[in-house]
């Protein structure tokens, strides 16, 4: 990974200059443990106890094979411990690669149904209401340079307090059951052209996810999903973009699904102006479209008093643009209380962005819904390599 990179001639001579990336990255962890910090903000009443906080341990470039590990150890509101380590190459030519992983989490809150689809969230005497465990690996294959398969298996075992699975909600993993104790299959196809991928000026993006949960001994949990998404990203003129994304799931098995496994509009999936919100369903259809103006592009140059080299010089971008998010869910059995399933969506507004060093992106919005509601929404990521 690199800052920068510079290409110059002369005389027949080629000369490459790269500044190379920090490699060993030991983040603190200080995070909300809400889904987004504007529902933590507006629903949660900025309840600090709503946070988690520890440290996450990453080295990109282990053994100078691009090889990744990664270890967290998180208190707070979720407990958590987890490690990771990947290995792109397994063979001479670069083809093949893997992974495992081992990773347990508790809570002692927990979303137990949603209503007005916003998620409703229930302790039990303070007592631990979840736990989570899962332990795995996959395999990696990469033909060339844009197109990558990944076949992953995981054990995942998943327990949740009595009093939920009895009294709150029988359907958290149907028939009232504590326990969702099952085999995982992934199989992902990734084909992916972007420039720049924390904020893409260029290329395209395929994706196909087929997951199959429940196998062979268990039979906690049967089902069966396959996720199709296609972006595409275009440079207009030289500082002019516009890109679109679309993206449809099904279940295949058309079985009523645990309330934990119903997950259809949240987290990155979210539509603009719904940040607050939920929308829990089997299916989904969502088009994303979005038209930036860069209007800022400098790199300074702090080498004189700031002498690590990954470091003293900083790119900086800065967008304006606008957006218009549309989706729709389609929801068989938990509609009575929640009204944003099987109807359309939309939502639209400006948007600011800043991004640092190619690897790090701030986002502001001010977006409407459907329902006139507007708002301030502030969004961040951090673009690492991670399939």
């Amino acid at each position: 990974m690199f800052n920068e990179a510079s290409v110059e001639m002369n005389e027949g001579q080629v000369l490459i200059t790269v500044n190379e990336n920090w490699y060993i990255f030991p983040n603190p962890i200080f995070e909300l443990a809400d889904q987004n910090f504007n529902y933590w903000w507006y629903d949660q009443q900025r309840d600090l106890t709503r946070t988690n906080y520890g440290l996450r341990a990453e080295h990109v470039n282990l053994t100078g094979n691009r090889d990744k590990l990664v270890a967290t150890f998180q208190l707070g509101y979720k407990r958590k411990l987890e490690l990771v380590y990947r290995f792109p190459f397994l063979d001479r030519e670069g083809e093949w690669g893997a992974s495992i992983n081992a990773f347990y989490d508790d809570l002692r809150e927990l979303s137990v149904k949603t209503l007005g689809n916003k998620p409703q969230f229930r302790q039990v005497n303070d007592e631990i209401v979840r736990t989570s465990f899962r332990l795995g690996g996959d395999l990696a294959h990469r033909p060339n340079l844009f197109a990558t398969h990944v076949f992953r298996i995981e054990y995942r075992d998943v327990n949740i307090h009595p009093f939920i699975a009895e009294e709150l909600n029988p359907d958290f993993f149907l028939n009232s059951r504590t326990r969702a104790q099952y085999f995982l299959f992934n199989y992902v196809f990734a084909f992916d052209r972007r420039e720049f991928k924390i904020f893409p000026e260029a290329g395209d993006n395929i994706r196909v996810d087929l997951k199959k949960e429940g196998l062979l001994v268990f039979n906690d949990v049967n089902i069966l999903s396959l996720e199709l998404k296609y972006a595409k990203y275009f440079s207009l003129y030289s500082k002019l973009l516009l890109n679109y994304e679309l993206k449809g799931k099904a279940q295949l098995l058309r079985n009523k699904l645990p309330f934990a496994f119903n997950n259809a509009l949240e987290g990155a999936d979210v539509l603009r102006g719904y940040d607050r919100y939920v929308v829990n369903g089997s299916d989904l259809f969502y088009a994303k479209t979005g038209l930036h103006y860069k209007f800022y592009n400098n790199t300074f140059d702090l080498s004189s008093w700031l002498k690590l080299s990954q470091f003293n010089k900083i790119n900086l971008k800065l967008y304006l643009g606008a957006g218009f998010d549309t989706g729709y869910v389609n929801e068989r059995h938990y509609i009575e209380t929640n009204s944003f399933n099987n109807r359309w969506l939309f939502g639209y507004g400006p948007t600011f962005s800043i991004i640092l060093y190619n690897t790090y992106r701030f986002q502001v919005d001010y977006s409407w819904n459907h329902l006139g509601e507007k708002g301030i929404y502030f969004k961040n990521a951090i673009s690492f390599y991670n399939l």
